[in-house]
């Protein structure tokens, strides 16, 4: 079984280089509009920063769909790529880190930048409580109506939420099983004469 970390709560580390400020905010995140919110709320919040500048990995590690970053206005590669990176090689998931930055008035250049961003990501992700989670498989299901009422006791059973569903001709409904579940999940459906799964 694949695992991976995501954080356990919210935290706010403060770093410090040439006397520019670096306000890193860490928190669990799994979809773009809750974290369209919570950047909304730190621009808020630090009015007066020179750049907010962001990562994330909304879904698991090595899905790359769920990865975005913004340097918004520092020179381009200087901060949303080095705080990305830092991400993509800790085994995170499901994270966002947004950085604050108050300019100090000594100039860092384009290497002074990506290693404050990077170096603050790190010590964010440090400083941080983390919850482990389980790999998970994306399927796309597709069923007829009679079928539905069966598939739905079985998720509910396993606690699991549809990530997204349409209902047509056909529901069909986006899934993402754990690994650990994925076998029983797979024989379940073999069982049923008009429901049928590919991975997505």
């Amino acid at each position: 079984m694949s695992i991976y970390r995501t954080p356990a709560q919210p935290i706010v580390h403060e770093y410090e280089e040439k006397k520019s400020r670096f306000v890193a905010y860490l928190a669990r995140i799994n979809n773009t509009q809750d974290f369209k919110n919570w950047l909304s709320s730190i621009q808020a919040e630090h009015p007066k920063a020179s750049h907010h500048c962001w990562a994330y990995i909304l879904r698991m590690p090595k899905d790359v769909h769920g990865w975005n970053q913004s340097d918004d206005g520092e020179p381009k590669g200087t901060a949303g790529k080095p705080m990305l990176n830092v991400l993509t090689h800790a085994d995170v998931g499901e994270c966002a880190v947004v950085i604050a930055r108050y300019f100090g008035g000594i100039k860092l250049g384009a290497g002074g930048l990506v290693r404050a961003y990077s170096t603050a990501t790190k010590q964010v992700l440090d400083h941080a409580q983390w919850l482990p989670l389980e790999n998970k498989t994306s399927v796309q299901l597709t069923t007829n109506y009679q079928e539905i009422n069966l598939i739905q006791r079985w998720l509910d059973k396993h606690q699991i939420q549809p990530d997204s569903h349409n209902f047509g001709e056909h529901a069909e409904l986006m899934l993402s099983i754990n690994e650990s579940l994925f076998d029983e999940f797979s024989t379940f459906v073999e069982d049923l004469r008009n429901t049928h799964i590919k991975s997505t």
